[in-house]
């Protein structure tokens, strides 16, 4: 339906992608909150409330059974501060780094912009490195499904901050557009944690008789691509129409952040 002469049009397209951006941000936002709490609930011996609210999603043997996913929580009692600073840094950078792809917060309020871009890149640095703590304690065939799926880790945790130190050069050099592009593909990396929840639930209903590590090994396959995909779309239809023309001398990681894709997939 659509109105006549030059009013405002109803556009069925522009409504499905607005529903599912605002679908993102309330998982992220989500996720975020609950990845604070289970750094407390580490440290307080109590069960973190992802683990219920997945055990709902999908079955309690999935989530609490002896191949379920709070298997590894005794590696996590190993190293129980390490793995409370990946959890609670990880859930502050999603808090806070969903509110820095809003383009009106980064137009009006820069300076808050700047200011929280600054916690982002603290909150992400020590997420990484309390991941990279645990991932040298484990070895690779006893840590998490698998010397496959803890090489991935490996492999997103230094990427990570290999991204985040590009970010924060081209923001040092002014080079805002490629700040950009870096700050998302920081911002896909690290949503690689809730988009692999997401897939869990849906690949367990499809795939019922499935154990944990299959659902995770099977998740890990894609989940960059899917997060990557995601930025891609709000950098090209958002992110683009916000600054300035792009500079001859501009970096955007193209080629790199689909070999990432590739790499995960192929490990």
């Amino acid at each position: 339906m659509q109105t006549s002469g030059n009013g405002p049009q109803y556009r069925p397209g522009r409504a499905i992608v607005l529903s599912a951006v605002l679908l993102a941000v309330a998982v992220t936002l989500g996720f975020g909150a609950l990845a604070v709490e289970h750094a407390f609930a580490l440290l307080n011996g109590s069960v973190e409330a992802s683990s219920h609210l997945l055990a709902r999603a999908t079955t309690d043997t999935l989530i609490f059974g002896e191949q379920g996913m709070r298997r590894v929580h005794p590696l996590y009692l190993d190293v129980p501060w390490r793995m409370a600073a990946h959890f609670f840094f990880g859930g502050a950078a999603l808090l806070l780094g969903a509110l820095q792809f809003v383009p009106r917060w980064r137009r009006r309020y820069p300076r808050l912009h700047r200011a929280s871009g600054l916690l982002i890149w603290l909150a992400t640095l020590l997420t990484m490195l309390g991941a990279l703590g645990f991932l040298f304690r484990a070895s690779l065939h006893e840590g998490v499904s698998g010397a496959g799926f803890q090489i991935v880790l490996w492999a997103n945790a230094i990427t990570t901050l290999v991204l985040l130190y590009q970010a924060v050069a081209s923001a040092l050099s002014r080079d805002f557009r490629s700040h950009m592009v870096w700050m998302a593909m920081v911002f896909a990396s690290l949503a690689t944690a809730p988009m692999l929840r997401i897939d869990w639930v849906l690949l367990s209903y499809v795939w019922t008789d499935a154990l944990w590590d299959a659902l995770n090994l099977a998740g890990v396959t894609f989940v960059l691509a899917q997060t990557v995909l995601a930025m891609g779309l709000w950098l090209n239809f958002v992110g683009d129409r916000d600054l300035p023309a792009k500079a001859a001398g501009s970096a955007w990681p193209c080629l790199l952040t689909w070999l990432l894709c590739a790499g995960s997939a192929g490990v």
